[in-house]
């Protein structure tokens, strides 16, 4: 499954700062959280990565989009599981931020107004790349990458970090 991926995907140099903090474990080890629990006020900043996986998995049950799609509640919880171990302990681009960022990417494709107009497809693709928007960021920017030759500027070119973020979610899915 997805949580025993992601070693021959690594950034190059970067692997040091990595914490290997997959949650593992079947879906009865997470905290039930209710979709009521999910909402404006939610501080992304105090919850555990076992609240905040369980969260996204409610968010796909509660929209619609696991039934919809056919996603299992176990494969989601591994792909996000997967994702949550492959965002680095940055200050700013970390798996906070990534969850901070699918909250609010949520609530806005679940709002009446912006669901009437994007279709399913539409409403999964934000919250997949809302998950996927700073994957395994650095913590620094394209400029520093590319001036310092880093290996992900030679490996990816201009945007580093953008061509970074799109093609490491595509190589866990392919390697799955």
């Amino acid at each position: 499954g997805f949580k025993n991926i992601g070693v021959g995907v690594k950034s190059h140099g970067i692997e040091a700062w990595r914490e290997t903090s997959v949650v593992a474990g079947s879906l009865d080890t997470l905290p039930k959280v209710r979709t009521e629990e999910i909402t404006w006020d939610v501080n992304p900043f105090k919850q555990t990565p076992e609240w905040t996986i369980s969260a996204i998995i409610t968010m796909f049950e509660s929209s619609g989009l696991s039934s919809r799609f056919g996603i299992n509640n176990q494969s989601l919880h591994s792909f996000v599981s997967t994702l949550q171990s492959h965002y680095n302990p940055v200050p700013y681009h970390n798996w906070n931020h990534a969850f901070s960022v699918t909250l609010i990417a949520w609530m806005m494709v679940e709002s009446p107004d912006i669901k009437a107009r994007l279709s399913d497809v539409g409403r999964l693709s934000v919250l997949v790349a809302a998950l996927c928007h700073d994957l395994d960021h650095p913590g620094v920017g394209n400029d520093f990458l590319t001036k310092a030759a880093h290996p992900l500027a030679l490996q990816h070119g201009a945007p580093v970090l953008e061509q970074h973020h799109l093609r490491l979610p595509q190589q866990l899915v392919a390697a799955e």
